[in-house]
């Protein structure tokens, strides 16, 4: 029994130290002008990606990472419209965490999980 015990005890200990992994989920929306460009997760290989028309002239990208400890996001307007505002949203078990918005062609976010989860910014 007291074997049984320690043992609970050491998988338990061991068990509440593990990392969790980051998991973030990435939406980028522009309603007027379709987009595309690339992500880097964790300084690895360069990922690309384009917009999925949703209808009604708005565009979309959506993708769900792992073990997210850093992320470099770029995209940009396939129209250079200054009217035309895209948006970066990142999403941790549906809260936002980061957002940000311009008007400018190009848009980057470089993210870091550890950074204040409330803090959001416009450009």
């Amino acid at each position: 029994m007291k074997k049984l015990i320690l043992l609970l005890s050491v998988i338990l200990a061991f068990g509440s130290c593990a990392n969790i992994p980051e998991t973030r989920k990435i939406w980028i929306t522009c309603t007027g002008s379709n987009f595309s460009g690339f992500y880097k997760l964790n300084g690895g290989i360069t990922t690309t990606f384009s917009a999925t028309d949703i209808g009604n002239t708005t565009y979309e990208y959506e993708v769900e990472l792992e073990e997210v400890e850093s992320l470099y996001i770029s995209a940009s307007k396939a129209n250079g419209d200054d009217e035309i505002t895209i948006t970066i949203t990142i999403y941790d078990d549906e809260d936002n965490v980061k957002q940000i918005s311009t008007t400018s062609n190009t848009i980057t976010l470089d993210y870091d999980p550890d950074d204040d989860p409330t803090e959001d910014s416009t450009n």
